[in-house]
């Protein structure tokens, strides 16, 4: 090998040396770049610390919420309280029975068609609907079984006596306590213990409205008022009841209201057979024994020289295949003192049958004697009940006649009038 073939083969091997070394330093990132690379790591390495912390936040609310929940919902039985829906009534009690609260609320819608003979010789037709009754309430007992209460509210009718339509007002505020199993003592503002159909809750009255010999002889005189009871029940069979108020129909009064002055009332019950418990009512839906009960009243209310005494005696009679039989008598008594007195009397008779498991027919006839004017007052109701859910869900449908008009117009669908009047009433009713 020659002198210049040595001399030509490093210069050769240095050349391509150098211009792959000048390639692999041409392919290398700048500075800049690699700062630019450096920085995207770390924003993926954030998003991801991110995501982790996320779920992790997401993992513990699910937690938390799903422990919150569990202890919601075993709350009321953590503390020893039930809650829920049972013999038509919504009840919060405690284990023990010692606390207990029902809130409750009733609803009655009703279309009332009168057709009334007017003095020209023609009819007059009045017709429209009217929320007859919207009330609620909460009643129970405290600390104790023996120790009961009951709060209602109403809401007020236009021409219901007052200018202040849909207002609100105290009805019901009771507090009874069962000293023993024979003597309990009631007090509040509550109904005068006398006449039983007004006693009978308007939830469960048989027509679409009590008898309009109750509401000019009976509980429409005597009413609410406030007061303090003792009853006495020496047996399951016999109930007796005495209030001393503050005069009939003396309800939202205050103490210094003297008219009348003060009022003394009492009524006795007796059942001679049958669960009491169906005794709430005038129907013998779902009876299953027959019901035989007696009972009587009376009030005595006085104003100054002058006085009112109501007073009644009635009997209801039950059967387990959906008879029902309700008969009273009722008398008003006035004295004027030297003005001299009156004596208004009239009486009721009221028959029901079921004629299916939801469906039932009645009749109700009732006839007042006005002393004074020596007027009398007739009622002829026919009509039909459809029980959806007992009466907690309930239709009815009357028809009444008064052959010879009436001067009431307490809002039982009549007008004041001396003519004879047809009366056609629809009423739903909802309880809750």
């Amino acid at each position: 090998m020659s002198m210049k073939f040595r001399r030509v083969v490093p210069a050769v091997v240095c050349g391509i040396v150098g211009i792959g070394a000048s390639g692999v330093f041409a392919a290398e990132p700048t500075t800049t770049e690699l700062l630019q690379q450096i920085e995207q790591l770390r924003n993926k390495v954030e998003q991801l610390e991110t995501k982790q912390v996320n779920q992790a936040d997401v993992d513990a609310t699910v937690q938390q919420v799903l422990a919150d929940a569990e202890r919601r919902s075993q709350l009321l039985q953590s503390e020893g309280f039930t809650a829920g829906y049972s013999k038509g009534k919504f009840l919060i009690q405690s284990a023990d029975g010692s606390f207990s609260m029902n809130p409750n609320a009733q609803l009655q819608i009703r279309h009332v068609s009168n057709f009334a003979d007017d003095s020209d010789g023609g009819e007059e037709i009045v017709e429209g609907f009217e929320m007859r009754r919207v009330k609620f309430g909460f009643a129970g007992n405290v600390f104790t079984k023996a120790l009961k209460y009951n709060f209602v509210w109403a809401t007020n009718r236009a021409g219901s006596g007052t200018t202040d339509a849909g207002g609100v007002f105290l009805e019901d505020a009771v507090v009874e306590y069962a000293i023993n199993e024979q003597f309990t003592i009631k007090a509040g503002q509550y109904k005068v213990p006398v006449h039983h159909e007004e006693l009978t809750s308007s939830k469960r009255q048989m027509a679409v409205d009590r008898s309009i010999v109750n509401e000019e002889l009976g509980g429409g005189y005597t009413d609410r008022s406030q007061g303090v009871s003792l009853i006495w029940s020496p047996t399951d069979q016999f109930t007796a009841e005495i209030m001393y108020h503050d005069g009939a129909n003396q309800d939202n009064t205050n103490f210094a209201d003297d008219a009348p002055n003060y009022g003394v009332a009492g009524r006795a019950e007796y059942i001679v057979f049958g669960d009491g418990k169906a005794y709430s009512d005038f129907t013998a839906m779902g009876n299953k024994e027959d019901l035989l009960v007696f009972g009587g009243g009376a009030d005595y209310s006085p104003t100054g020289d002058s006085y009112v005494l109501a007073y009644t005696f009635d009997g209801q009679f039950e059967t387990t295949n959906g008879t029902s039989v309700y008969v009273a008598y009722l008398g008003l008594q006035s004295d004027e003192g030297g003005a001299g007195s009156t004596h208004d009397w009239g009486g009721l008779v009221q028959v029901a049958q079921m004629v299916s498991s939801k469906a039932e027919v009645f009749g109700r006839y009732g006839y007042i004697d006005l002393d004074e004017t020596d007027n009398s007052v007739h009622e002829i109701t026919v009509g039909v009940n459809y029980y959806f859910y007992g009466h907690n869900v309930k239709g009815t449908l009357d028809l009444v006649y008064l052959p010879e008009g009436t001067d009431s117009d307490s809002g039982l669908g009549y007008v004041s009038s001396d003519d004879s009047q047809v009366v056609l009433r629809a009423q739903f009713q909802l309880l809750i």
